[in-house]
Formats: C-alpha cells, structure tokens, sequence
C-alpha cells in the first residue's frame, strides 16, 4: 500500500519528537581523527562497514593525531593493507570495496594536515559558522564533500543546523514537491547548498531542528522503501 506525500509528513512529524539529542561535547584530536576517517570511508559502503575499518586503523596505531617524521611511502603501505584485511561485521567476515582509493584519501589528508602543522580540533571547533567549517574540511579533506563534511560536524556535535543531504533525503523532498524529479536525479555537490537551503526552509516551516528532521526522514523513507510503501 502507497504512503500519501501528507501521512508520510504527518509521520515523521510525530517521530522527530523522540529523535535523539545530539551530543555537543568537544571531541579530543585522536577521536577526531577516528570519526573523519570513518565518515571518508564511509562513501558508498554501508555506514557500519566504515565504522569497523575506521576503529581497525586506530587499534592499529594508524590514526595518532602526531605524525612528525612519519615516512609517507610506509604509513600509506600500512593504511592500505590494514583496509585490505577482512573484518568481522555481524558475524560475517567482509572485505572493504576500495582500499587502495580510500588508503591514498587517508594518507594525502594526513600528510596535509602534518605538513602545515595544522589541528583537526582547531579547524572543527574554532569558527562559530558550520557552513564556514565545512567548506574548510572539503578543501583539506580528500573525499570529504559537503555530505561527509557534514555527517563528521554532526558526529562531533555541530552542525545541527546543517543538512544531510542524501538519496533518502532528495527522495522525500521529491516526494513532497520541494524540488523536482530532476532535480534529484542530476543532484552533486555543486547543488548541495541549494537543496540544502529549499531543506532548511522546510524545516522551519515544520517548527522542526534540521538535524532532528533529516535523522527522522531518514529512517522513515528507509523504511519505507523496504515496505514497499513510496
């Protein structure tokens, strides 16, 4: 049975008042780490996948927030073999899909970040304005877009005033005429802060947090996808 555009608001309506709080505690620089490389890893692979691989690099020692005098050659050798190494995820051993693109991400954003002595800490919780933090990670992070820049601010606790623009996300927003069948099909990061922007009027005119609507249409349009609902 097929969900009406206005019951599927009306639900996740309902929902967002038992969505999660967000943690807005600092994160020390080595947990830093271990959430930015979760979330590089993180594109196109399912999220628990990267959270298993991201936690095997810092068991590993692979992710220190200090790499003076690292050999670059070597360090990129042990990220690249450690994401080569099957990993159990829900009793099942699985291999990560791109070691080798995602090994060289890892290692070019370090080496960046090492070469200009620069502080995760300090460009993730210096600047009042999000949008201008995460314009500064997808510069300096390889792989980060406005996507994964914004789930590594909300998994640190900011950028609750920031959207999470992905499929399920532009799938309700088509749904609900907020932006057109094309409009999601040819969607990229080049159009981010515009569907993003049509998102956060939504949301404001809901009377709904952004960050606390797009986590609920999340798992609504998740779900109902999986029934066969929309």
């Amino acid at each position: 049975m097929m969900i009406s555009a206005l019951s599927l608001e009306q639900t996740i309506l309902s929902l967002c008042r038992d969505a999660p709080s967000f943690a807005t505690k600092k994160t020390d620089e080595g947990e830093l780490w271990l959430k930015l490389v979760t979330n590089v890893l993180s594109s196109q692979v399912a999220y628990e996948l990267a959270e298993v691989f991201g936690k095997f690099l810092h068991d590993c020692k692979l992710l220190l927030p200090d790499w003076s005098g690292a050999c670059w050659e070597e360090y990129h050798h042990e990220v690249s073999s450690a994401l080569k190494t099957p990993r159990e995820v829900r009793q099942r051993k699985c291999r990560y899909r791109f070691p080798n693109s995602k090994s060289k991400q890892i290692v070019t954003t370090v080496k960046r970040f090492s070469e200009n002595s620069a502080h995760l800490s300090e460009m993730a919780y210096s600047q009042k304005d999000c949008k201008l933090v995460r314009s500064r990670l997808c510069e300096h992070v390889d792989g980060f877009g406005p996507k994964q820049a914004s789930m590594f601010l909300r998994d640190i606790g900011r950028g609750h005033n920031l959207a999470i623009i992905d499929r399920h996300i532009l799938q309700y927003m088509e749904y609900q005429g907020l932006i057109s069948a094309n409009d999601a099909e040819g969607f990229n990061s080049r159009h981010y802060d515009e569907i993003e922007a049509e998102f956060i009027r939504y949301a404001n005119f809901l009377g709904v947090p952004v960050g606390r609507l797009d986590w609920t249409v999340w798992v609504v349009m998740r779900t109902a996808k999986r029934k066969g609902m929309i």
